[in-house]
């Protein structure tokens, strides 16, 4: 009964040591996947994020290029139109203009009204930005503003600032151009990220309400816990975002993994079972395996051959685990020599009563041959084991009184402990290792 009991607990601790330690592995590798993907996105992101800033940084070089022809001759502004239409090479750019005082002084082209500029809110941000670019002395980035047909626009604005003959550094105008978002992003190139399955929003901090516009977007939504990147642009700052559109982690792979660790646990599960169904039937079909607690007396000459029987029959029948305590004798030799062989075997009957009398009614005691002993302590809770090797010990301590009621005898004993079958699995194993034990011991018995 106690091994089909132990067969059913033994299966049943494989089996949740093993899916403990498969779902440790799950969520290990699920978080070292989500901190790889994040790794990997935020390189890309960054990456993208330094284009943009390249990007407008070079569409700020348009409006510059006329605001140094402005300063070349302020007062003839008949080029504008020329210029204006060769810097507008790119399908982003709308429009361009000269303000000063609030005023159109030039623009480009012809009905660059048409776009957004007669909004009275363009018209108040263009008054605040303005007031920016001529407080930093460089350009200014703002948007989105809404254009008629729609879409969604960038305003670009550069300040010109003349040196009068009196050494002062005055402020003229601005240069002013317009252009349509998404596509002044283009030169940044976001294919990278949607190539890789990613999805990303472009945010703008500088708005004039404090608000924080979307600049530009990935046709997919953006997804939760997305990775960001700043983006520094004159007078501002916007924020990249992105995440994968498919989700942190490949939830297909990860469970897979988690199935056939799942399944391992259980094969294993049903090896153990199988293992001690086997044990349970060599049991059943060994004469005398249920005899595991037989005595030797010490008059029975019992060598090894039947100390390694006795002991490997315990091991097959044993129900867990159980403890070989391997005794020995400290000085028995001058006992023989002092008072003869005689007295030599009733002290060696003695010391069989005085252990048996210490050791319980399951435990088995065994003749080792000569000053030997061998006793087998089945299972105890907490420090009991300890605590019956220390009895044994104190026992042997004990001065020996012979039934002549003369002979008195001091003798003590060394032991060697080892446990089955966390020591060994084998009875030949588990005695010599016990064994060693004991004359380790008995050495520094000695040397005492």
């Amino acid at each position: 009964m106690n091994l089909k009991r132990t067969k059913r607990g033994a299966a049943l601790l494989v089996f949740m040591v093993g899916s403990c330690l498969t779902l440790l592995l799950f969520f290990s590798l699920g978080r070292l996947q989500y901190e790889q993907h994040r790794e990997q996105l935020q390189h890309l992101s960054d990456a993208y994020a330094r284009r943009i800033e390249m990007t407008a940084g070079y569409m700020l070089r348009k409006p510059k290029i006329i605001t140094e022809l402005v300063r070349m001759n302020p007062n003839d502004l008949h080029w504008f139109p020329r210029v204006a239409a060769a810097l507008q090479d790119d399908p982003a750019v709308l429009s361009f203009q000269l303000v000063r005082g609030g005023k159109v002084l030039a623009g480009y082209p012809a009905d660059y009204k048409r776009w957004t500029l007669d909004d009275p809110a363009i018209s108040a941000a263009l008054l605040v930005l303005q007031k920016l670019a001529a407080a930093n002395t460089s350009g200014v980035l703002y948007g989105p503003v809404f254009l008629k047909d729609g879409t969604c626009g960038l305003l670009g604005l550069d300040p010109i600032y003349f040196y009068t003959k009196q050494s002062r550094f005055e402020y003229w105008g601005d240069s002013l151009f317009l252009l349509r978002l998404p596509d002044a992003l283009q030169m940044a190139d976001d294919q990278p990220l949607l190539d890789a399955g990613y999805a990303y929003r472009i945010s703008g901090v500088t708005g004039l309400d404090g608000s924080s516009p979307v600049l530009a977007a990935s046709a997919a939504p953006l997804g939760d816990n997305p990775v960001t990147s700043a983006i520094h642009v004159a007078n501002g700052q916007w924020v990249l975002e992105a995440s994968p559109v498919s989700g942190w982690m490949h939830l297909r792979g990860l469970f897979w993994e988690l199935g056939v660790g799942m399944t391992v646990s259980v094969l294993l599960a049903a090896l153990v079972y199988m293992f001690f169904m086997l044990r349970e039937k060599q049991q059943a079909t060994t004469p005398g395996a249920a005899s595991v607690k037989k005595e030797f007396r010490p008059q029975e000459n019992c060598r090894q051959p039947s100390l390694l029987e006795a002991v490997a029959e315990r091991c097959q029948a044993a129900p867990g685990h159980f403890l070989l305590c391997y005794l020995d004798l400290n000085h028995f030799q001058q006992v023989n020599d002092t008072y003869g062989r005689g007295v030599g075997d009733t002290l060696m009957q003695a010391v069989f009563d005085r252990l048996r009398g210490v050791l319980k009614e399951e435990d088995s005691l065994l003749r080792a041959g000569g000053d030997e002993f061998v006793a087998m302590l089945e299972p105890e809770a907490g420090e009991g084991w300890k605590n019956r090797v220390e009895q044994l010990d104190q026992a042997m301590r004990r001065m020996f009184v012979l039934a002549d009621g003369k002979t008195c005898i001091d003798v003590s004993v060394s032991i060697g402990c080892a446990v089955y079958p966390q020591n060994a699995v084998r009875a030949e194993e588990l005695v010599r290792l016990a064994a060693e034990r004991m004359r380790e011991n008995k050495e520094r018995f000695a040397h005492s």
